[in-house]
């Protein structure tokens, strides 16, 4: 999908300005990375509405499952959908020509450093076989939760490959490129997680 460099225009910000937006980056990336992720997979192995799996073992039929698998694989790329929302809503609303609003812009930078880190955890050391299972298991995960996210989190990352892939394939088209982009998205987004959910969705 072609994007313009007057409608991003990074060069409205001052040099000392985007020494500090880096450094804030930084920040925001560690933050994220060392506490924010670690707390949301805690969160969704406790949370009541997904089952509770950590402290009460599914029973037989029950949707837990799915419902912790579909949390945690929307969790896994929920910032890079809401930047992708945004700026898409933005362009039906004003053009893509037109230059990006600077709050507009920093808010699409912020929501990639959290997705940014969002893939760093489940990358880990290059040389563990397992990095996200590993890294799972630091955060306190449960037995029976950590299958589940783990697969989720994993997935997410298939979405973002195929959303990637959606965003050349519309750059290709002469007419309305947003708009395709935005009609590939949603396949790109519900197929890895329907066809690649491993038996944790309660259909087949």
């Amino acid at each position: 999908m072609r994007s313009s460099a007057p409608e991003w225009d990074v060069a409205r910000f001052s040099p000392g300005a985007r020494r500090w937006l880096a450094g804030l980056s930084v920040a925001l990336f560690l933050v994220v990375l060392l506490v924010a992720v670690p707390e949301l997979w805690r969160w969704l192995d406790r949370a009541p509405l997904l089952g509770a799996v950590s402290t009460a073992v599914p029973a037989e039929g029950d949707t837990s499952f799915g419902r912790l698998y579909t949390a945690a694989y929307v969790s896994s790329l929920a910032p890079a959908l809401a930047a992708v929302g945004a700026y898409l809503l933005w362009t039906v609303r004003c053009g893509p020509a037109t230059r990006i609003p600077t709050l507009l812009l920093v808010s699409i930078g912020v929501l990639g450093v959290v997705q940014l880190a969002f893939v760093t955890a489940g990358w880990g050391e290059p040389t563990t076989g397992n990095a996200l299972g590993e890294s799972l298991d630091r955060a306190g995960i449960s037995l029976w939760g950590h299958d589940v996210i783990e697969r989720g989190w994993y997935i997410g990352y298939a979405a973002l490959a195929a959303g990637f892939g959606s965003a050349v394939v519309a750059s290709t088209r002469a007419a309305r490129p947003h708009a395709w982009f935005a009609v590939l998205l949603i396949p790109a987004t519900v197929l890895p997680w329907l066809l690649l959910s491993g038996g944790h969705l309660p259909w087949p």
